[in-house]
């Protein structure tokens, strides 16, 4: 048994080697619950590509850290929604005095002596014009004295008022729904970031998933050429040969043995990879994991058309959801400015009832009757002299204002230079792809001839490792060429949003709800 029959990876050798699909990744798993984050169960077994992102979806812990601080935006929208709920409140107090001696003889006593107990509750809320309106009840103000001129002695009084402020200038209408306004964008532009940091980790899975698939084919091209290297080593022994041509085959066949030690180390280090992108590095082993064959698309060619991926980009891809947020959110900004720029204008009334009687009773029925009543109205005016903090808010949030366009036009500008890039890497890997085919059956049909002329005589040990070499450096070649193909198709459908939906999942917030038909795919 071969080191790379001891990993169940032996299932991919077909990996790349007879081309690759990302519309045809197998049987869906249709709606497999993945991994639990409390449980972690190991993976084992063969992993398809969509299994490997739903798992990366449950455990990956970048997007588990995303999907909190969403949680706490969201936290932050209830936060300044409550600056217009009713606020209640309730207090009371009781007192005592009594003084060293009588001032006047209207004090009625030698020593003046009073004691008293009050009690209130009231209610006040913010309305969305920035007024403020509070409801206050004084159910019980109770007083005692010994003065001799007190008519009620105890006395009891009971008051309910009505106090309303509004801003009319600073802090009053729409102003006041700006932080509220602030939290929703930021509810918005948090999601549009989970998205983006799904779709990256999205990205992030399948290129090392075709990576690791690449290490396991590369490490059966190497042992193959182990086994070649034995064989042409016991010909040679078995040959009346030169000592040269032995200690050149032994040579040989220690540096496939070399390299074959080297590809192992590449598969575990690309299968680590794989893991900890999935979320789950420490508790799986690299043999439980077997990877899935695919095919490179038929219609590549058909996805690698700049102006059409930069349009979808546009539409589709949170980078300018997120930019464009942040451009909400600076014209809120500047809009609050402008209101703190305003000299503070508020007007201010209230409208009360009382009654008093001898008992508590009897203050509140007065009260009721309207015994007593007041009523007040005012106008208050305040502006800092020159107001030059608040104008140089003002110009800041401006300024930042100015910048985030000039960003958006920026994030515009890179994105269509990524989706070019990437377009042209796509492009280039094809045509890298059809030369690397060519040389390999180029290669294949060298090397027979070589062995052919070998055992014929005609033909030195040296010409036939050579044509050796040359096949394993081309299969590799062709390997890496159909790798390249794919992880730049992945970086290509990531710019433009459209990786989530080519991977035959629909995301709802970074969650994964649903399959999307393969023929939906694009």
């Amino acid at each position: 048994m071969t080191t790379f029959q001891s990993y169940t990876f032996g299932t991919a050798f077909g990996l790349l080697m007879t081309g690759m699909s990302l519309a045809e990744t197998g049987a869906l798993v249709g709606k497999r619950s993945v991994i639990p984050v409390e449980q972690r169960e190991v993976l084992s077994g063969r992993l398809s590509l969509r299994e490997a992102v739903l798992t990366a979806l449950e455990l990956n812990p970048e997007i588990e850290i995303q999907r909190e601080q969403q949680v706490a935006t969201e936290l932050q929208l209830d936060v300044a929604r409550a600056e217009f709920d009713p606020v209640l409140s309730a207090d009371s107090a009781g007192r005592y005095r009594r003084e060293p001696r009588a001032s006047s003889e209207l004090d009625g006593a030698v020593q003046p002596e009073s004691d008293g107990v009050t009690a209130s509750m009231g209610v006040e809320k913010k309305l969305g014009t920035g007024a403020s309106v509070g409801l206050d009840w004084q159910p019980l103000n109770r007083s005692a004295t010994n003065s001799t001129f007190s008519t009620l002695n105890p006395s009891f009084s009971s008051e309910l008022s009505l106090n309303v402020r509004q801003p009319l200038l600073k802090g009053g209408w729409g102003v006041n729904q700006i932080p509220t306004e602030l939290a929703m964008v930021n509810v918005t532009s948090g999601k549009y970031q989970t998205m983006q940091v799904v779709i990256d980790t999205l990205r992030d899975v399948e290129v090392s998933y075709w990576q690791a698939g690449a290490a396991a084919n590369e490490l059966e091209i190497r042992a193959q050429a182990v086994e070649l290297a034995k064989v042409i080593l016991e010909e040679t022994m078995a040959r009346d040969t030169s000592r040269v041509d032995e200690l050149e085959a032994k040579s040989n066949l220690l540096e496939r043995e070399a390299a074959l030690v080297d590809a192992q180390k590449q598969l575990d280090d690309a299968t680590d990879n794989l893991l900890r992108v999935l979320g789950v590095l420490g508790e799986m082993e690299p043999g439980d994991l077997a990877l899935q064959k695919v095919r490179v698309p038929a219609d590549v060619e058909q996805l690698i058309d700049p102006e059409k991926r930069y349009a979808q980009a546009l539409e589709t891809s949170p980078r300018i959801a997120i930019q464009r947020a942040r451009i909400d959110q600076a014209e809120l900004e500047v809009e609050r400015a402008r209101y703190d720029v305003r000299p503070t204008l508020d007007l201010t009334a209230s409208v009360g009832v009382s009654g008093r009687d001898a008992d508590m009773r009897g203050a509140w029925s007065g009260a009721a009757n309207q015994d007593g009543r007041a009523a007040n109205a005012g106008i208050e005016f305040r502006i800092p002299w020159g107001s030059r903090a608040e104008r140089a808010r003002e110009a800041s949030a401006e300024s930042d204002l100015k910048r985030e366009r000039l960003q958006v036009h920026a994030e515009r500008l890179d994105l269509f230079g990524d989706v070019r890039e990437a377009c042209r890497a796509v492009e280039a890997a094809l045509k890298r792809l059809a030369a690397a085919d060519a040389a390999v059956e180029v290669n294949e049909v060298r090397f027979e001839e070589q062995q052919i002329r070998r055992r014929n005589g005609d033909s030195s040990l040296r010409a036939l490792l050579e044509a050796q070499n040359d096949l394993d450096g081309s299969r590799l070649g062709q390997l890496q060429a159909r790798v390249e193909v794919l992880t730049s198709l992945a970086r290509l459908r990531a710019l433009d949003g459209q990786l989530p939906e080519t991977l035959g999942v629909v995301l709802v917030d970074g969650k994964a709800v649903e399959d999307v038909p393969e023929d939906q795919r694009s």
